[in-house]
């Protein structure tokens, strides 16, 4: 059986480039629920269109470079 993805390189980046401090603290600048960060490290949730169009958003990222890193 094939394990779901998961985003963490898409996560790591964003702490990296946002800057962020952690996973808590994207979900802040994100003005996302707290603890979602974590569903979608490990593999709880999905990324939905509308998150990956408030990533393009916020960070200006292409479409294209979110769903390479997904």
């Amino acid at each position: 059986m094939e394990k779901p993805r998961t985003p963490n390189k898409l996560l790591d980046t964003l702490i990296a480039e946002l800057p962020a401090r952690n996973d808590a603290h994207i979900a802040v600048k994100m003005k996302w629920p707290q603890g979602f960060v974590s569903k979608y490290r490990h593999g709880h949730v999905s990324f939905t269109s509308n998150r990956i169009l408030e990533l393009h958003d916020a960070t200006g990222w292409e479409i294209s470079r979110i769903k390479a890193l997904l």
